[in-house]
């Protein structure tokens, strides 16, 4: 009797064989008719329907609801918008409507080339400044390595949920050790996402110091400008006063009321006066050129006259001005960010790295040795960065009072040129003038009045500039600029 079981055996061999050539005869004739195979065919449409599903998520699929660091994240011009206006103490209403009037390369070279407000150029150098620009790409790109940790935390989490009540018919469910063992510690990814958010952090902080660092940069080139510019408006202001004193000697010369000699020391003291001029009007140039490298503009590209303004700093103390440079200073948080990136690095490799109970009474293998090593060195790390922090602190204080020393320093300069000094020099001047022209005084005595009248007009200018940098130099330890006024007219 012959046996059905291998009858049947060959039997579905033999159908299955001919199913698969008959559908290799297929696809061979759809091949020569060149026509596209079910598979490319969805591939086809697919493709062409790219464009349609550009919001990336699945036909049919609800759109997934953003995280709170998303959101945080998805709009990046307000976060800009938002640092901007902290360092630079601007309502973020006002700070708008300048940056969408500045952003515009027409508008910006109106409001550089007719006029140089500090208020303009600021928020210019926030928009346009290359080094700017690239910190703030560096930290926009840190951004994206959340997704990648984020949307992977997404999936593991589907995964569990869809086997939590899946049933095992055959064997024993698996122990919840020995389920650690096969798929991936819950921790890991959400400590992985939370260096991430760290790296983001530092991204940003790099930005506001990168930002902070170069606004102050132009803030002295600008107030330097404006220095040399008044100090070339006021040489030459005294180059007309050494030609009218000039032609008063040369008459007196003639009618031989003076000698040859003083004539000659007045016409070198002139002379050297228009090469302060000319000093002061490549220095100038220097500046100019400097701004426009901070905007990214060409060197020699036209730049207005700085309009007269004057920062206004309010008379904090030391305890204030700590209490602000320990929150607000990039330094002190930078090194705050890398002490708590330590402390997640750490927490990772022990969550990683440890044996899993099951395997607790083996042997320890070599990897874990590895990683009690990567541990030590990274709780070394962890010392270190704490030890910098201590340090971003420490220097924070000892700028904060070298910072108050100097603006201390410059207004009592200030307030002493313009109240004392000044008013004398002149009434010395004119009084030495008169007198000399009544033939009470010598040439000499002219002469030395007249340089020090110069002189003191010149440290006036000086005393402005270094108060404005001094209050520059404020932003450096609090972390953000002050406030501006326009000069009293």
């Amino acid at each position: 009797m012959i046996r059905r079981g291998p009858i049947a055996f060959f039997v579905f061999v033999g159908g299955l064989l001919a199913g698969c050539s008959a559908h290799y005869r297929q696809a061979i004739e759809a091949f020569e008719r060149q026509e596209a195979t079910p598979y490319l065919q969805r591939t086809l449409t697919w493709t062409e329907r790219a464009d349609e599903a550009a919001d990336g998520t699945m036909e049919g699929a609800a759109p997934l609801e953003p995280t709170e660091f998303e959101r945080e994240i998805q709009d990046e011009r307000a976060v800009w918008l938002e640092g901007v206006s902290d360092i630079l103490v601007l309502d973020e209403a006002a700070l708008e409507r300048m940056v969408q009037h500045l952003e515009d390369p027409a508008a910006l070279e109106q409001a550089i080339d007719e006029r140089l407000r500090w208020e303009d150029l600021r928020v210019a150098v926030a928009l346009h400044g290359p080094g700017i620009q690239a910190a703030r790409c560096q930290w926009v790109a840190t951004l994206h390595q959340y997704d990648q940790a984020q949307y992977l935390e997404d999936m593991i989490t589907q995964f569990r949920a869809f086997t939590n009540g899946l049933k095992i018919e055959t064997g024993k469910p698996l122990h919840r050790e020995r389920q650690k063992d096969f798929f991936p510690y819950p921790g890991t990814i959400a400590l992985k996402g939370e260096l991430i958010r760290e790296q983001v952090r530092l991204g940003e902080l790099e930005w506001r110091r990168t930002l902070r660092d170069a606004v102050v940069r132009a803030g002295k080139l600008y107030f330097e400008l404006q220095y040399l510019i008044r100090a070339e408006k006021t040489a030459r202001e005294d180059l007309e006063l050494f030609n009218s004193l000039i032609a008063v000697l040369e008459e007196r010369y003639r009618t031989g009321a003076a000698s040859q000699a003083e004539l000659l020391k007045l016409q070198n003291e002139r002379s050297r006066h228009e090469d302060l001029i000319r000093d002061f009007s490549s220095l100038a140039n220097a500046a100019r050129a400097r701004i426009n490298a901070a905007l990214g503009r060409s060197e020699a590209l036209p730049l207005g006259e700085p309009q007269s303004s004057t920062l206004a700093e309010r008379p904090d103390g030391i305890e204030t001005l700590m209490e602000d440079a320990q929150t607000g200073r990039q330094e002190v948080m930078l090194a705050e960010a890398r002490v708590i990136r330590a402390q997640l690095a750490i927490r990772l490799g022990e969550v990683m790295n440890r044996p899993p109970a099951s395997v607790a009474g083996m042997k320890p293998h070599p990897a874990y040795a590895q990683a009690e090593s990567y541990l030590a060195e990274m709780r070394r790390r962890l010392e270190a960065r704490e030890l910098e922090l201590r340090e971003a602190r420490a220097q924070t204080e000892g700028m904060g009072r070298d910072a108050l020393e100097r603006l201390d320093e410059s207004r009592r300069q200030v307030a002493l040129i313009e109240d004392v000094i000044q008013p004398q020099t002149q009434s010395i001047y004119e009084t030495t003038l008169s007198d000399y022209v009544a033939g009470r005084s010598t040439f000499l005595d002219l002469l030395d009045a007249e340089r020090k009248w110069v002189r003191t007009r010149l440290e006036l200018h000086r005393a402005h500039r270094d108060l404005n940098l001094s209050i520059l130099h404020l932003a450096m330890v609090r972390g953000r600029l002050s406030a501006s006024e326009p000069d009293a007219p």
